[in-house]
């Protein structure tokens, strides 16, 4: 059963307290992804494979050979959301330019799919069972999926479990995924909500919505950022706990020991922010080393400030900038949000946008969470399909695409950056090629900052979820168990050091 994942142990590092053994008990097996997809009349499929080898892992759906769907068969009678009787359609189209109220086609999107373990409009268990939204509730998921904190330098193998928002000063510990009303993130049963302004001195005072924040948690460090339309400066706190915000009972256990200093911080990067309707992403390293990912319109961008020195005003400057084709940012909606995802060990970050419109393609930064002064990035320029990006192996990503899959096959990309350090001085890193051409195999050289390859190819012989032409969607789950209680560090130790 489902439920056999979510023990007393995992119970107790969501809820606070733990059972003090060396090992963290939030740590899972090695990554996992589902596909799936279909008409929901004639056919449809979802099958589980780990992203490293992708191996089937599990898939306990029926075929449906008849064509009335109320004669569906197989442990997932009802899809809820999709099909003849369902409330949005089928899952047979391609992505192009749909935004997220095309419950349909935006399941492609790159938007779906974050470091947390379930995704937009559902969650999926590691045996292939899917709970979607009904369609009262995926645009306000959407929302409030966006509006999670992001949460970086996380003991190997752990993700986030607990839903932390932020929207003007209530830092709130919401108990529900998805769903909500008006912004997203109201109408939750909350376990816990702190106001901030019993600990921050804003400089500038600003008490409008535009907020973000991001929690590194090997150094503790909670940093908390709010704008205002027009300005060209943002209000700025820095939190250093004495206590894991991930592991506290309570969130006055954290606010209430840690110390915390108040910046302004001027540039082009506020005036960015407050340019826009909502907000983005960053990244704190464990140099007290800021990132902010911009991300508007047809353009993304990279800005940095140091917060290691003493509290007051202080200027970020721009690291880099790409542009993409047509395709929209948070300036349409927060749902637009760009999306953090991490690999298994945490050590390396992607930060990442879809390319076209509202989900094909990506343009993505690849960040050091140590040092983040060490990045790459890829720039794929698909204008359709969608796709998904995951962890894959250790210290890697795997893109999947959502192009069609009957004569193909699986495709994606693979980035493995296991040969590749995390800090230093060197301007020069190295990372395993995989091109076309067996000629082109090997390590190879790429400058801080360089471009990596982005061509898609077949990821093995695997076909999609049917025989005709079949679009495949994407999905993290919910959790990544561990094989015959061996966990996935032990496997890619024997993998790539044995």
């Amino acid at each position: 059963m489902d439920g056999v994942y979510y023990n007393m142990t995992n119970l107790s590092q969501f809820l606070g307290g733990g059972f003090g053994q060396d090992e963290d008990s939030r740590k899972e097996g090695a990554p996992l992804f589902v596909m799936y997809g279909g008409d929901f009349n004639t056919n449809w499929d979802a099958i589980v494979r780990d992203t490293t080898a992708l191996n089937t892992v599990g898939s306990p759906w029926a075929a449906i050979t008849s064509s009335t769907a109320s004669y569906a068969h197989g442990m997932s009678a009802s899809t809820q959301a999709f099909g003849y009787q369902g409330d949005v359609g089928s899952l047979s189209t391609q992505l192009s330019t749909e935004a997220f109220g095309n419950f349909s086609s935006w399941t492609q999107s790159l938007f779906q799919n974050n470091q947390y373990p379930f995704f937009v409009y559902g969650s999926c268990s590691p045996q292939g069972r899917i709970s979607w939204l009904n369609g009262n509730s995926q645009m306000d998921s959407a929302l409030a999926h966006a509006h999670l904190i992001d949460v970086t330098n996380m003991p190997e193998g752990c993700r986030p479990r607990r839903n932390y928002s932020v929207y003007d000063n209530a830092f709130t510990w919401r108990a529900s995924n998805h769903g909500g009303s008006g912004n997203g993130i109201s109408g939750h049963s909350a376990i816990d909500n702190i106001s901030l302004a019993s600990y921050v001195t804003k400089v500038n005072g600003f008490t409008l919505s535009r907020t973000m924040a991001t929690y590194n948690e090997t150094t503790k460090t909670l940093v908390v950022l709010w704008g205002s339309s027009g300005s060209t400066t943002v209000d700025c706190a820095v939190f250093k706990g004495t206590v894991n915000l991930n592991k506290v009972a309570k969130l006055e256990d954290y606010f209430s020991t840690a110390s915390v200093k108040n910046f302004s911080i001027t540039g082009s990067a506020p005036a960015a922010l407050n340019s826009i309707n909502y907000s983005n992403s960053m990244h704190i390293d464990n140099n007290d080393r800021l990132l902010m990912h911009w991300s508007y319109s047809s353009s993304s961008s990279l800005y940095a400030v140091s917060l290691a020195g003493s509290a007051g005003t202080v200027a970020a400057t721009a690291v880099a900038s790409r542009n993409q084709t047509t395709s929209y940012g948070p300036e349409t909606s927060f749902a637009y949000r760009p999306k953090v995802q991490t690999t298994w060990d945490h050590k390396w970050i992607a930060m990442t946008r879809p390319y076209y419109y509202y989900g094909s393609g990506h343009q993505t930064w690849f960040v050091s969470a140590e040092d983040n002064t060490r990045y790459f990035y890829a720039n794929y320029t698909a204008s359709s399909g969608g796709g998904a990006i995951f962890p894959s192996g250790r210290t890697g990503f795997t893109y999947f695409t959502g192009v069609n899959g009957d004569s193909a096959g699986l495709q994606g990309m693979t980035w493995n950056f296991e040969r590749t350090s995390t800090t230093g001085t060197s301007n020069t890193f190295y990372l395993p090629s995989r091109a076309g051409s067996i000629t082109t195999l090997g390590l190879v050289s790429i400058v801080n900052g360089g471009a990596l390859a982005v061509d898609t190819y077949n990821l093995g012989t695997l076909p999609s979820y049917w025989y005709s032409t079949s679009y495949p969607r994407f999905a993290t789950v919910n959790y990544w168990p561990k094989e015959n209680n061996v966990i996935a560090g032990d496997m890619f130790s024997s993998l790539y050091e044995g």
